[in-house]
Parts: C-alpha cells; sequence; structure tokens
C-alpha cells in the first residue's frame, strides 16, 4: 500500500508493505512475518500489539534483561504481553 491515510483502525503489518502511509490513532498488530513499512508517519496515539512470534520475541529481549518502555516519554509504562495477564 502506497500513499494511504487510516484512522482508527486495527491495521495487520505482517505480509503486506506499507510506502509513505499514515496511521492516526490506530492499532498496529504484528505478529512476526515478513512485512515492511517505509517512511510511514504514525500519530503519538498509535498502539503497537505483538502476537505470537512477535510478542515471544519481546519477552525473549527482557529476559535478557533489556527494558523495554512504552509511552511519550513522560513517565515509563512498562509494556505487558497477553501471557503477563494469565500471571496475575
Amino acid at each position: 500500500m502506497k500513499d494511504q491515510t487510516f484512522t482508527k483502525q486495527v491495521v495487520y503489518l505482517t505480509g503486506i508493505r506499507y510506502e509513505n502511509c499514515h496511521f492516526i490513532e490506530c492499532t498496529l498488530t504484528y505478529d512476526g512475518g515478513p512485512g515492511e513499512m517505509s517512511a510511514c508517519y504514525y500519530s503519538p496515539n498509535t498502539i503497537w500489539t505483538f502476537r505470537g512470534p512477535a510478542a515471544m520475541m519481546l519477552q525473549t529481549i527482557e529476559r535478557c534483561g533489556f527494558h523495554l518502555v512504552r509511552g511519550d516519554g513522560s513517565g515509563e509504562q512498562p509494556i505487558r504481553f497477553p501471557s503477563d495477564a494469565d500471571a496475575v
């Protein structure tokens, strides 16, 4: 997809090439498969979700001692994974 604007939508990233697209208040979902994003704009309140192998990779990175945070930089908010909800 090229030169598209997505507003308040759930957008799946795997298997699609996005070029010069705008994502306004969207939820971007990535599951670890191939895909590409080039010269895209993401509004500050874009939500990124990671499922399947992508979520497992982020969990592995945290277990190796790296600290992942989300937010606008004004205050750290730890990233929660679907499996974290099971542990609560």
